[in-house]
């Protein structure tokens, strides 16, 4: 696939999320502006669900309610993926929070962690939440 241009900041995050993610045997789907979560990021049989929010996004509360609901409903976490001011020397640095709804499953588990791996160098904080 060709490179892709970027016409905004957030979709330059998205972009750089996806790239990591490919690099480490992720497919990604690509849902911005028309699902409720941004990239689906997939390898073996899970799914996890990842909002994306670059410097200028905001997180409203409406939409904040209706993640964590539909991931509740449907008994499945998701990732809330935050790009930071801070920067180094691979770009700016990212803030994550995994939203567990009671999963217990070792795959879920290691997929979850792949996905931090992904990140590596470029981690600011990583928190967990149970929905």
């Amino acid at each position: 696939m060709g490179r892709r241009r970027p016409k905004s900041p957030e979709q330059a995050f998205e972009y750089r999320v996806e790239a990591l993610l490919r690099k480490k045997g992720f497919l990604t789907l690509n849902c911005a502006r028309s699902k409720p979560f941004d990239i689906i990021a997939v390898k073996g049989n899970i799914g996890i669900p990842i909002e994306l929010k670059a410097r200028s996004g905001h997180w409203s509360a409406e939409q904040e309610k209706f993640q964590k609901d539909l991931a509740k409903n449907s008994e499945n976490g998701f990732m809330f993926i935050a790009q930071n001011r801070k920067r180094n020397k691979r770009g700016y640095m990212i803030d994550v929070v995994h939203f567990v709804c009671n999963i217990e499953d070792e795959w879920y588990t290691k997929i979850v962690r792949e996905i931090m791996d992904a990140f590596t160098g470029c981690l600011n904080s990583v928190k967990v939440k149970y929905l």
